[in-house]
């Protein structure tokens, strides 16, 4: 055998090794960045307009994160009573 040859084998096989063991740490918290990348696809060209009027993208990141945090406490806020309330109906029934 070609001692190239061995050495790509065993540096492809070595990758792929390490791609598994990778996905297998980031397992849990795949979900969280999927997640995560959606949003900043969504929201890029929000902050880009408000980068543009405000001129301070530190300002422009603030608000952005204060509008992704209303929107997803608001619907938590408004759904928890209601989840706890059919929760307690299941419980009884």
């Amino acid at each position: 055998m070609d001692d190239p040859y061995i050495k790509k084998i065993m540096t492809t096989v070595l990758l792929a090794i390490l791609i598994v063991l990778t996905f297998f740490l980031l397992r849990p918290i795949l979900m969280s960045i999927i997640v995560g990348i959606i949003l900043a696809y969504i929201f890029t060209p929000l902050y880009k307009g408000f980068k543009k009027i405000l001129k301070s993208p530190n300002l422009s990141v603030t608000l952005i994160c204060a509008l992704l945090i209303i929107l997803i406490i608001i619907p938590f806020w408004f759904l928890t009573p209601i989840i706890m309330e059919q929760s307690i109906k299941v419980y009884f029934a």
